[in-house]
């Protein structure tokens, strides 16, 4: 049965029966092996298609069929002459295999002519590198593909094919296929934790090694599966040396993980921009919510700030940035309290135009909140690229199933930073990071000393900006390695950095991720440099047409999926019959875990109705394709269960961090009131008896003592959670040295 873009199904229809991942992480890189088995349980030969995602920087280096006991060997070919060939063979009445990218993080494997009782198993082989913050990892793997909302611009030019595996059908309930997964795990020093706020988990594990799988034998593909690993001495940086076999020289590559002596802060002006359409609701905006009141509260005297919500249209809570004061912190901090996703659609680019096309006083920070669940995300893309330097964009990705490519790609564009944000994830410390690489100047002049190698090939060509603790990640391929030193230098406005490694040739591996990962480096670089604007559409043409050459070089070179190359696999029948041809079968997917709180929202907010109407005028398309807004079913037009929100924000603000740092006042002090005598338990007796020490009026004596209390709790109960309230903290200190007033030499805070 179709229901308005969900589907129920039975699974007789639905050849694939099962995925496999495992992992292997060795400090901070990653191999991935994905199982994929089919099976035509059907009495006449099928074509599977099935759309899925993968990490947006991974690198995809292997695809292989297991056929009848048979193992054929996928190759990478310049992506028209693959569906070229697919289609021949298919046409023919041969057996082919096909992957290609549809997004960086989006791809498409067909199964052509599975024949009747038979299994295929596709094995799909992508290294990558996790992302790493001082001595903690986070590995992510994407399992399912959100709905996307497609402006209406797009949808009337959108490729219905393109449509089709961007935003493919959606089940609700349970589907025949399900997700085994297992992580195994080596380090270099000692594992201290290891946290799964994504799914339940069984660990075992050693002092530097652990395997981690799910618990359950099928689980559903509904939301990222997330994993964060914490160990005792993961930032220190490292050079590792391997054998590049596809160019007969070698790679060096590099991870640094800065530590800076000393970083001031600038006053900016911090512009918010909350994701309030319909895929947002629930649990995401609550998570939005939640994280922009920290936001506020961490914000600096000096600093302007404004809030701009979006979804079919927009809106700003002031008419231009204002003050960062108590009266506008109380004002904003309100007006959060009472946001809800009920703009709509998902309609980003004329916010970004919006805010980045404003007259800037002050150097312009932009904190974005969002799901990520657009199809422009190209177009956004390059329309921010256009201000890098000038403005920075710092992205959230919201919710079970962001889009990664979106929120990393937005970032990098403007050499701002991405932090992804799970529910059941801590929300503080990402925050509270995100502040920080804000609040801090902007780096540029980065440059790369290779010291005494001749590197033919460096990536990234551009490593966007350099924060504190963030690992950067570099390649160089050489053709006369030797021993040697790397420096990484950068310049801000008022300081110089630099930092180096040295390059040991003793240790040489062999390892074919290193290549792969440096070849997908070397293809991001080209395809987001993007094309540059001349006068003659012939020029552009001409520019387009050697970007495609040097993407297609360099991944038939080194065998790995692109935009402009895919992986072909064919077997030659014997015994063929080419008027029996197979019939098409769309793997349905499951609709992301909570996605528009439940359910709540239109599924027809993914689309605009005219788009849809423009795609699907002369196809054979579903009728629930063509259905506008107002015939949706009742219960999808519903708002979200204020219950089920309730029991999300009794579940997730039950934390003393964030419930201290949310009563400190714009200045940086804290005030004795009731709610923080609650919080802390303090008596306010004695601290009306240790007011009297003070040598100052009462009132101000009152307040440094109760600012002293806040910074003795996050200082003593919470010392593990630094990164958090280390920018809260330095706040308060400022505020109770501008007051000129000592404190007593014989004050005890742990009597109060």
């Amino acid at each position: 049965m179709e229901l308005f873009g969900l589907f129920t199904v039975s699974g007789k229809h639905i050849p694939l029966r099962s995925i496999d991942i495992e992992v292997d992480v060795i400090d901070s890189a990653s191999k991935t092996i994905v199982l994929q088995k089919y099976m035509n349980n059907e009495n006449i030969p099928i074509e599977a298609v099935y759309s899925f995602p993968l990490e947006e920087s991974s690198s995809i280096c292997g695809f292989e069929v297991e056929l009848d006991g048979r193992r054929i060997i996928g190759k990478v070919e310049e992506k028209e002459q693959a569906f070229n060939q697919y289609d021949k063979a298919i046409s023919e009445g041969h057996k082919a295999f096909l992957m290609d990218q549809d997004r960086p993080n989006i791809f498409t494997v067909s199964v052509g002519n599975l024949m009747p009782g038979k299994e295929a198993v596709i094995k799909i082989t992508y290294a990558a590198d996790l992302d790493q913050f001082e001595d903690k990892l986070r590995l992510m793997i994407p399992t399912t593909i959100s709905p996307r909302y497609i402006p209406q611009e797009q949808a009337e030019t959108l490729d219905p094919s393109e449509k089709l595996h961007i935003d493919p059908q959606r089940v609700v309930g349970d589907l025949p296929y399900g997700l085994k997964l297992k992580v195994n795990l080596r380090a270099s020093s000692k594992i201290i934790s290891i946290e799964c706020p994504s799914h339940p988990i069984k660990v075992s594990q050693s002092e530097k090694e652990a395997v981690v799988t799910l618990m359950g034998d099928a689980v559903q593909l509904d939301q990222d599966f997330v994993l964060t690993i914490q160990t005792e001495h993961n930032n220190e940086p490292k050079a590792v040396v391997a054998i590049d076999e596809y160019s007969n020289q070698h790679i060096v590559m590099i991870n640094f993980l800065p530590n800076f002596s000393s970083l001031k802060h600038n006053s900016n002006d911090i512009i918010f921009i909350i994701d309030r359409s319909g895929s947002m609701g629930g649990e995401s905006i609550e998570q939005a919510k939640k994280a922009l009141l920290l936001c506020l509260r961490s914000l600096m005297p000096g600093d302007t700030f404004n809030i701009l919500g979006f979804g079919s249209s927009y809106e700003t809570w002031a008419s231009h940035s204002v003050p960062y004061n108590q009266e506008n912190l109380d004002k904003a901090t309100s007006y959060v309290k009472n946001l809800d996703a009920n703009l709509g659609g998902t309609e980003i680019l004329d916010p970004i135009k919006n805010v980045l096309d404003s007259k800037m006083t002050l150097p312009r920070q932009i904190l974005l909140l969002t799901d990520g669940e657009v199809s422009n995300e190209k177009e956004v893309i390059n329309y921010a690229s256009k201000f890098k330097g000038k403005a920075r964009i710092f992205v959230f990705g919201i919710g079970r199933g962001p889009s990664e490519y979106f929120v990393r790609g937005l970032s990098r564009a403007t050499l701002g930073a991405a932090e992804f944000i799970h529910p059941g994830e801590e929300i503080a410390p990402k925050v509270l990071r995100q502040l920080a690489k804000a609040a801090t100047p902007c780096f540029q002049n980065i440059n790369v000393n290779w010291g005494d190698l001749d590197i033919t090939l460096k990536t990234p060509v551009n490593p966007g900006s350099i924060f504190y603790g963030s690992k950067i990640t570099l390649y160089g391929r050489t053709k006369n390695l030797q021993d040697t030193k790397v420096i990484l230098s950068a310049k801000s406005a008022k300081e110089d950095h630099s930092w180096s490694i040295d390059i040991d040739t003793k240790t040489i591996i062999k390892d074919t991720a290193i290549p792969a990962l440096m070849a997908r480096s070397a293809i991001r670089d080209i395809e987001e440099a993007g094309i540059e604007e001349s006068k003659g559409s012939r020029q552009k043409d001409r520019k387009k047409e050697i970007v495609s050459k040097e993407i297609i070089n360099l991944g038939c070179q080194y065998q790995i999926l692109s935009s402009q190359t895919s992986f072909i696999a064919i077997e030659k029948s014997k015994d063929i019959n080419s008027d029996l041809q197979p019939e098409l079968r769309r793997i349905p997917i499951s609709l992301t875990k909570g996605w528009g709180g439940h359910l709540s929202a239109p599924i027809a907010s993914c689309v605009s109705a005219t788009g849809l109407a423009a795609m699907t005028e002369n196809l054979d398309i579903p009728t629930f394709l063509r259905r506008k807004d107002n015939d949706a079913p009742t219960f999808l037009k519903k708002r979200s269960d204020k219950r089920e929100i309730k029991k999300i924000t009794e579940a997730t603000d039950k934390d003393l961090v964030i419930d201290i740092a949310t009563l400190q006042q714009a200045d940086g002090s804290w005030i004795l009131n009731e709610n923080f005598e609650k919080l802390i338990q303090v008596s306010s007796l004695k601290v009306k008896e240790a007011v009297k020490q003070f040598n100052c009026d009462k009132e101000l004596a009152c307040r440094i003592l109760t600012t002293l209390l806040a910074i003795h709790i996050f200082q003593t109960k919470f010392l593990n959670r630094k990164d958090e309230w280390h920018l809260i903290v330095n706040k308060a200190y400022l505020w109770i040295k501008s007051t000129g007033v000592s404190i007593p030499e014989g004050l005890n805070i742990n009597d109060l």
